[in-house]
């Protein structure tokens, strides 16, 4: 009995010790553990500078010139008491232009215009002066990116296209681009709503409305303002220089005007270019001595179409010299009887309002056949800063003349000078003299 114990205990604790034996070991760590890494500071950084979304350019110029006249007397305005036209003339002018940019899409700008004058008049009575002052704004308008195809231009604005220098006769509203220009010559701006739709690179379509006046001086052949609208369509290739365009207005209580332009190069640096405008009757002024000798609107209710076209040509040297030749002919001019019949007129009727019109009856030139040129000389004298400019306009009706000569440039970075003499050629009443023989004028200006 006690040998069968002493076995049965020897074979218990082999049993648990092969059980033991089979039972899994704890693994211990590969690896110590790691050390906690202390944190980095937290450094606040302070919020960026708000930008702001307006943005603001001013550049402004203060202008003084002085003019001399050589007037000429006659039948028309003897002893100059008539036109009373200053022999001498002092002006200073100041022009800011100023610029306000919000975000991308919105562009503000504003060109006031202050003005005094000083002229000095010698009449048959003796001499005098006659100052005159004023202030304007030449442009104002403020113009929005709608999208990339869409903009629109709302204010007194200066908008003119095509390639011709004397005179746009497809533009209603700006066709007389300016006979006796020099360096600081401005185009008056004109209240317009103007909307440009761009559908593609080489295509653009302009619609514009004219609803009111613009506050400047009229004369005497347009003295009534009347509203206007105008659509304008222009294809150009990928240079965007060779392009064509139509215009279509109206104008209320007037009939519709058609315009046509282009321009077209035929070698590198010679282009082509023709301007035309057609208007069912006229609005100008013409002498009639029945009932009375007066000058009256006889075309404006006809139904036959008066044109003015302009055809001319550029062309421009490596050596920056800018030559053209233009001309010009105009269905609404008079010709050669009816301005001998307007000197009629004044013989029998000189009043102040018959000469007004007789020295501008609405026409764009009095006559209506023209010849124009001129020739640009960039890059010449003191340092390459001055421009030699020659212009030069002739009548082929009575052969008179007007030659102009400027030389424009800058001393330096910030003051201009200008100067030139303008010459007229023929008798007291042909169509380029009015009243005067020669004008000189020079002036200066000083820009920030």
């Amino acid at each position: 009995m006690r040998c069968c114990s002493v076995v049965l205990i020897l074979a218990t604790l082999l049993w648990s010790s092969s059980l033991w034996a089979k039972a899994p070991k704890p693994r211990r760590p590969k690896s110590r553990p790691r050390k906690p890494i202390p944190a980095k500071p937290v450094v606040v950084q302070p919020p960026p500078p708000s930008l702001s979304l307006w943005t603001f350019e001013q550049h402004s110029s203060a202008i003084g010139s002085v003019a001399a006249a050589s007037v000429i007397g006659g039948a028309l305005n003897p002893g100059n008491d008539v036109l009373a036209v200053p022999s001498r003339q002092l002006s200073v002018d100041l022009r800011p232009d100023l610029k306000a940019r919000y975000a991308s899409d919105t562009t503000l700008v504003l060109r006031p215009r202050l003005t005094w004058k000083q002229d000095e008049i010698h009449q048959s009575g003796g001499t005098h002066q006659r100052t005159t002052k004023d202030a304007f704004v030449n442009e104002g308008y403020i113009a929005v990116s709608h999208s990339s195809n869409v903009q629109s231009v709302t204010g007194l604005q200066s908008y003119q296209w095509g390639a011709a220098e004397l005179a746009s006769p497809s533009n209603p509203f700006f066709r007389d681009l300016g006979l006796d220009k020099n360096y600081f010559y401005e185009t008056r701006g004109e209240s317009l709503v103007r909307v440009n739709v761009t559908p593609s690179m080489g295509s653009s379509l302009v619609l514009i409305v004219q609803p009111i006046d613009n506050w400047a001086k009229r004369s005497e052949a347009s003295e009534r303002f009347h509203p206007k609208s105008l659509v304008k369509w222009e294809i150009a290739d990928g240079t965007q220089t060779n392009y064509v365009g139509a215009s279509l207005s109206s104008e209320k209580q007037g009939a519709p005007h058609l315009g046509l332009y282009g321009n077209w190069e035929v070698l590198t640096s010679w282009t082509v270019y023709a301007d035309a405008g057609s208007q069912r009757g006229s609005d100008v002024f013409y002498p009639t001595l029945d009932p009375a000798p007066t000058f009256a609107q006889t075309r404006k209710g006809r139904d036959q179409w008066s044109s003015t076209y302009l055809v001319g040509t550029r062309y421009v040297t490596t050596h920056q010299i800018d030559m053209r030749l233009e001309y010009l002919r105009d269905e609404e001019g008079w010709t050669k009887g009816e301005r001998q019949q307007a000197l009629q007129v004044l013989a029998l009727s000189p009043q102040d309002r018959n000469l007004a019109l007789f020295r501008n009856s609405g026409s764009l030139l009095p006559g209506q056949s023209y010849l124009y040129s001129s020739l640009r000389y960039s890059g010449w004298g003191w340092n390459d800063r001055f421009a030699l400019i020659c212009r030069g306009i002739h009548s082929l009706a009575d052969g008179s003349e007007q030659i102009q000569l400027n030389l424009d440039g800058s001393v330096y970075d910030h003051v201009i000078l200008s100067g030139g003499v303008s010459s007229r050629r023929g008798k007291e009443a042909d169509e380029l003299v009015q009243g005067l023989s020669s004008t000189t004028y020079g002036a200066l200006a000083w820009t920030w």
